[in-house]
């Protein structure tokens, strides 16, 4: 079982320049989160052999510190900041991410949670990102036209489209920014790691 953790309420400027913080990798027992404090939300890499449809299910069944999951909608820097340095990225496996452009091929929105519906990219790897929305496509990605319709992150942390029914051993998960959210903190204590774009601090994490 996952436990939560808050994260210290402190002034972190006084380790790190704020605008070199990534994230707080938080290992709390066996389950390892990322908080960005940037968006107030944590996120997670699940290992399961599953379909795209499969991990969305999956990533809607999963809570963490009173926070209901989806797979994550990476709409920033920073967010993919905490994916390649505080989970590991998809250099070693390949990873579910929420996009898809199933419903109208070429029109790729994020599937669930606070930006559902919203669109990021339009065409195929000649698009164009759509209101300047961030987007991490590999070299030559999208590509697969009306059989790949579906994103992961793949080897050189960069976005790929593939068969939504071909499954992938990671997928990854996102926690915050919803309604119907009741963020919680569990009594406990371990350990937080900043994760910065030079070097790691890591200080003793305390909750409630």
């Amino acid at each position: 079982q996952k436990t939560a953790y808050e994260i210290p309420k402190r002034d972190w400027s006084s380790d790190v320049c704020s605008s070199d913080l990534i994230g707080v990798r938080v290992t709390p027992g066996s389950t390892t989160v990322a908080y960005l404090p940037s968006t107030g939300r944590y996120y997670e890499r699940v290992t399961a052999t599953l379909t795209y449809a499969q991990a969305q299910t999956a990533a809607t069944g999963r809570t963490f510190a009173g926070r209901t999951g989806y797979l994550m909608n990476v709409t920033s820097v920073a967010e993919n900041d905490v994916v390649v340095n505080a989970l590991g990225g998809g250099s070693a496996t390949q990873g579910w991410i929420g996009g898809s452009d199933a419903a109208v091929d070429g029109a790729w929105r994020w599937g669930a949670g606070p930006e559902s519906g919203i669109q990021f990219w339009s065409g195929a790897a000649a698009g164009s990102a759509v209101s300047s929305r961030y987007n991490n496509w590999a070299s030559g990605e999208p590509n697969g036209g009306t059989s790949e319709n579906c994103a992961v992150y793949a080897a050189g942390n960069r976005w790929n489209d593939l068969n939504c029914a071909s499954t992938q051993t990671v997928y990854f998960v996102e926690y915050g920014g919803q309604s119907t959210d009741v963020p919680a903190a569990v009594n406990a204590s371990g350990t937080a790691t900043l994760i910065v774009r030079s070097e790691e601090h890591t200080s003793e994490l305390q909750s409630r």
